[in-house]
């Protein structure tokens, strides 16, 4: 009776849900970025480009963003894939508190009792990164991950060491967000894609169809469900809260109704239930070394089961990459 009425509830909250999320903040050079009125980052972490130009040989363009301790700042330069562009390279420093003392042009404004980090520019042909919303290509510059010293204020100078004039692509952060959980950052969870999916799908629909769009996403979060061991798990949906069997069950029926037909919910609920007899893990741990594996199969669906639990050191966070 009691795993009925936890499945009643189950359908109900599901057929209440409803559906939305973005990133990538792009701004333009609108007037020339200067010492006195740099272009300000909100939030050095989000993904923000900024299109903008060296325009003489004495240029220097300049942005600024609050940074704390330990957080971890991707900095990149890409260039538009312009006639003439192929091989402009600039150079760019980062300068702030707790920085070495990199040394700079004389024509690179510092900041009083900060020091600077000189990241140069790439010479030569360089590869080429093919942005897929835009469909514009650009080549691929200096990228660096940099991870603070202090809390403060940092200044990011983009520059030409010989004077050259074109455009580029200053790159800040590499997450993505959207505050549109009541003024919140959405959650990075399935259900925030799947809406952020429908959303899409209402907009293209609306185009297609000659019709006003939708005006901007909004997620509903509907709870959290969240297993944490055999006939454990928890439920929070604010007025329902639940924890032990009673929750595994609940998180177990909504998760078999959210799939997409009759052959993968049995084909799931059978390979579930082998793993409950069998006492089977479905932990999978990424140790470094090959994987030993087997196949078990359920229907048409293939497992790999992974070799016995290794303790492996922790590896760095942040590797200077893309």
């Amino acid at each position: 009776m009691r795993a009925v009425t936890v499945i009643a509830v189950a359908v109900v909250l599901i057929t209440l849900s409803v559906a939305p999320v973005w990133a990538h903040q792009p701004y333009f050079e609108e007037e020339d970025i200067i010492a006195d009125a740099p272009l300000q980052v909100k939030d050095p972490t989000v993904s923000t480009a900024v299109y903008a130009t060296l325009e003489s040989s004495a240029d220097v363009d300049y942005y600024t963003f609050g940074g704390r301790k330990g957080q971890s700042i991707l900095l990149e330069i890409t260039i538009p894939q312009i006639a003439g562009q192929e091989l402009f390279a600039p150079e760019m420093a980062l300068l702030g508190p707790g920085l070495a003392a990199d040394r700079l042009p004389a024509r690179v404004d510092g900041i009083p009792s900060a020091g600077s980090l000189l990241i140069p520019a790439l010479t030569g042909p360089a590869a080429v990164f093919n942005e897929p919303f835009s469909r514009t290509s650009y080549w691929e510059r200096q990228s660096q991950r940099v991870t603070l010293p202090a809390d403060g204020r940092y200044i990011v100078a983009v520059w030409h060491g010989a004077g050259e004039v074109g455009r580029y692509v200053f790159v800040v952060g590499d997450t993505a967000a959207s505050n549109a959980w009541n003024g919140q950052p959405v959650p990075g969870l399935a259900p925030a894609a799947k809406q952020g999916g429908d959303f899409v799908g209402r907009v293209i629909g609306a185009r297609v169809l000659g019709k006003r769009p939708p005006e901007r996403f909004v997620y509903r979060h509907l709870g959290s469900l969240a297993t944490i061991g055999r006939k454990a798990a928890v439920v929070d949906f604010g007025f329902l809260k639940l924890r032990g069997a009673t929750a595994w069950w609940f998180w177990g029926a909504v998760h078999v109704a959210l799939l997409v037909g009759v052959r993968n919910r049995a084909s799931v609920m059978l390979d579930w239930f082998w793993a409950y007899l069998t006492f089977r893990s479905g932990t999978r741990l990424i140790t470094g070394g090959p994987a030993e594996e087997k196949t078990s199969t359920v229907g048409t669906r293939t497992d790999s089961v992974s070799p016995p639990l290794q303790v492996s050191p922790v590896p760095k966070l942040f590797p200077v990459t893309r």
